[in-house]
């Protein structure tokens, strides 16, 4: 899944360390972050982030949270992410 982050005007620079996935049981599940920053994102800039999971367990429901973790203890979370169905459009 994408997503973009920005990091407000006023804060200090921040950059995406981790990314997870959690299911419904409040189980974490093995994935990765990708990003296009260049490094620190800046104040007032934004940055693309993909939380890659490979393969769910059948058991993972498709509602799942994500949360990306940064510098500084700074994280952002959405608490109800879709995961696409495999096989389903």
């Amino acid at each position: 899944m994408e997503v973009w982050i920005r990091n407000l005007s006023g804060r200090s620079p921040w950059t995406p360390r981790d990314v997870v996935l959690k299911d419904k049981a409040g189980e974490n599940l093995h994935a990765r972050l990708v990003t296009d920053a260049k490094g620190p994102v800046a104040p007032g800039d934004r940055v693309r982030v993909l939380a890659v999971l490979d393969r769910a367990a059948p058991s993972v429901g498709p509602v799942v949270v994500l949360e990306v973790l940064g510098d500084d203890n700074r994280s952002f979370v959405i608490p109800r992410v879709t995961l696409p169905m495999e096989g389903k459009p």
